[in-house]
């Protein structure tokens, strides 16, 4: 009888009138700290970008040459056409972004993986820089799209250091963009703590997570900010002055 009135309650649902669920199949994170999944919770490779039918309860793999990897966050583009995600292909190399185009209808995949981010010129020279763990010079991570075509996503290209901790030197992640073709690449932030998660709020701003550090408690905080498309008028939205809990999610 619960699960009959649970299944009549998303039925009612508004928002959860849809037939298909695109997920990412993926190992937990086995990292010590909630901002360092990408330097030391990559331990355990294998995964997919799956489609769920919920008719038929099917699971469709999007990238099947790609499950030996491990999928990071994705984002469906507006006409549902459209996946960009993050992956990373084996310990030593970062996460990079790519994209693939899929079938609304079927929820198949209809062409080929397109490969949007690559690692830095100084890819080489930057791993020697790193300690603690982190075995790489760069990651591009969580995208979405933005409504003028471009991708938005969170990189440690900016070689920022974390305050509290040395083995994790050069490792801060800040928002960056690209076009669609992933050309003119933008460091559209400046913030000298993470930023991560980063998303398209009604008004046109982006609305991210950033790890709030000064006069917290030990935890610390991941409250929420926004920020114009060109990095203009950064602002807190919510959680700054609350220390529990240490991380807020947009909903």
């Amino acid at each position: 009888p619960q699960a009959q009135h649970n299944d009549a309650i998303l039925k009612n649902n508004p928002l959860m009138n849809f037939e298909k669920l695109l997920f990412v199949k993926r190992f937990k994170y086995q990292s010590n700290h909630y901002y360092t999944d990408f330097i030391n919770g990559c331990k355990t490779f294998g995964g997919n970008l799956c489609v769920l039918d919920l008719k038929s309860k099917n699971v469709i793999d999007l990238c099947p040459e790609m499950k030996e990897g491990i999928f990071g966050r994705f984002d469906l583009h507006f006409d549902a056409r459209k996946i960009v995600f993050a992956w990373k292909k084996q310990r030593d190399e970062g996460f990079r972004l790519y994209e693939i185009t899929i079938n609304p209808k079927t929820g198949k995949r209809s062409g080929k993986i397109r490969q949007l981010t690559f690692p830095a010129d100084n890819e080489a020279q930057l791993h020697k820089l790193y300690k603690n763990g982190y075995h790489h010079g760069t990651d591009d991570m969580d995208p979405c799209y933005l409504p003028n075509g471009g991708v938005l996503f969170i990189s440690t290209r900016c070689k920022y250091g974390i305050l509290c901790d040395a083995g994790d030197i050069l490792t801060t992640s800040l928002l960056y963009s690209i076009d669609s073709d992933g050309k003119n690449m933008k460091k559209l932030t400046n913030s000298s703590v993470s930023e991560a998660t980063p998303s398209i709020l009604n008004d046109g701003r982006i609305m991210y997570t950033r790890w709030e550090y000064v006069d917290k408690g030990a935890v610390a905080n991941k409250c929420l900010w926004a920020v114009r498309p060109d990095g203009t008028g950064q602002a807190e939205i919510y959680g700054n002055a609350i220390a529990l809990p240490p991380t807020f999610h947009q909903g």
